[in-house]
């Protein structure tokens, strides 16, 4: 019958034939090897584990950048509606500035219109009471 270490031996054999090592192993080396064959083991392990979830990262990376064209496509057509709407604003309030401007100076050209009048009627008025008589000589 086999001893302990002799079965350890034989297990940890198959184990290094299956993973392609079929270099010698002697009896004392089994408890290094084995430790360091079981961290390949574990390693390997997390590697293609790792490897898997790149993978799965990747293709849900895609799966956001599909998903967000149309939201991109959106939000393009949104900044240059929101750009043209605030040139026409700027260029409203400009008009409204401008017709507020233009108020006030036909505000102060009527006023300007009336005292006119009132001094031609002054005048007017100035004339024909202090020349009565220069008036009927002349025509």
């Amino acid at each position: 019958m086999a001893s302990a270490v002799e079965l350890r031996f034989l297990v940890l054999r198959k184990e290094l034939h299956k993973l392609g090592f079929k270099e010698p192993l002697g009896l004392e080396s089994v408890p290094l090897v084995e430790k360091l064959c079981s961290d390949l083991v574990h390693m390997t392990e997390n590697w293609h584990n790792a490897k898997q979830e790149v993978a799965k990262s990747l293709k849900e990376a895609r799966n956001v950048d599909t998903a967000l064209e149309p939201v991109q496509t959106d939000n393009r057509r949104l900044v240059r509606e929101n750009n043209e709407l605030h040139l026409k604003f700027e260029f409203l309030h400009k008009v409204q500035a401008l017709e507020k401007v233009g108020s006030i100076k036909s505000d102060k050209i009527a006023q300007l219109q009336e005292k006119n009048m009132e001094a031609v009627n002054t005048f007017f008025v100035f004339c024909t009471v202090k020349l009565p008589a220069k008036n009927s000589l002349q025509v």
